[in-house]
């Protein structure tokens, strides 16, 4: 009866590398027949940005003095297409190679797209594994969103802001979302530096999420098992901060008397400051929920000095 299993077994197991080494064939052949292209072409009356890519790195990037929108092909596989269509330009992949996603012979592959400094009607970014970057773009709406690839945003203004990412950290700096903003990575970390945001949601599985020397309107950010650190943070609405066992900092600019804490702790420590005392007319509310981490809220005047926080790579 043992032989007989160990027999099975065995056919099983010679059977599975077969079928891997089937398919790690066909995908060395596909990538060896995969055709790698580069080339430069510019679009007049682009209002719409439409990308919708694999494991290329995508760089959109507002420059002065031009109206045309120019996209520059580094080194990607000829499956990648540029069309306009109408007032918008699409980039994308066509969808007939299976394989290209596993591009493992070539690292350098990225799109650049260089667009003028006015003002788009939407910016839609859909990436695979490839990285994401979105610098000084002006648009009324802005979607970017990467599989497993991080998304970095600079020097950007858009009336909505929704970046997403599945495994990638998210980067936003000196960037405005002036009515909603949603941030969201499933398992990478959040940082927000010198950002402005009304109606924000950040929203993180297992990293940090960081709002660094901000203003922001009503917001909630919460992780599963990473800490919420808001940093020289000016506060214009009420905030809910959660963690199941990340710790909770917050440090605002302004008068304890403008805000009330609703603290509610597992096994962390607390270190509040302004949970009792007189408070002013129609006070924001903080929130604050952890599991298992430590929790603090404290306040500074305009100018003062606030220790550094670091942010976890």
């Amino acid at each position: 009866m043992k032989a007989v299993y160990w027999l099975i077994a065995s056919f099983i197991t010679l059977s599975g590398l077969g079928t891997m080494a089937v398919g790690a064939s066909l995908m060395k052949k596909d990538q060896k027949n995969t055709q790698y292209i580069s080339s430069k072409e510019s679009y007049e009356g682009i209002k719409n940005l439409d990308l919708d890519l694999g494991s290329e790195d995508l760089h959109v990037i507002a420059i002065e003095d031009t109206n045309v929108c120019t996209v520059e092909l580094c080194e990607v596989p000829e499956q990648v297409k540029v069309a306009q269509e109408g007032d918008t330009l699409r980039i994308y992949l066509e969808p007939n190679n299976a394989f290209q996603m596993f591009d493992f012979d070539n690292t350098q592959n990225r799109v650049n797209v260089f667009v003028p400094a006015d003002l788009f009607d939407s910016v839609e970014i859909n990436n695979g594994s490839g990285d994401v970057e979105v610098l000084n773009v002006l648009a009324d709406y802005m979607n970017a969103k990467a599989g497993s690839g991080s998304v970095y945003i600079d020097g950007t203004t858009s009336r909505v802001g929704n970046v997403k990412s599945g495994s990638g950290g998210i980067g936003i700096v000196n960037t405005t979302f002036t009515e909603e903003s949603e941030l969201h990575t499933g398992s990478g970390g959040i940082s927000c530096e010198e950002f402005t945001g009304n109606k924000v949601e950040a929203e993180s599985g297992s990293g940090s999420i960081y709002f660094l020397n901000s203003t922001v309107g009503k917001t909630k950010a919460k992780s599963g098992s990473g800490g919420v650190f808001m940093t020289d943070q000016t506060l214009t609405d009420d905030i809910e901060c959660t963690s199941g066992s990340g710790d909770i900092e917050i440090t605002v600019c302004g008068d304890q008397a403008d805000y009330v804490l609703d603290v509610t702790l597992g096994s962390g420590d607390p270190d509040f400051e302004g949970i009792g005392g007189k408070k002013n007319a129609d006070p924001h509310t903080i929130k604050i929920k952890s599991g298992s981490g430590d929790a603090s809220v404290h306040f500074v005047s305009a100018g003062e000095a606030v220790e550094e926080v670091e942010i976890e790579e």
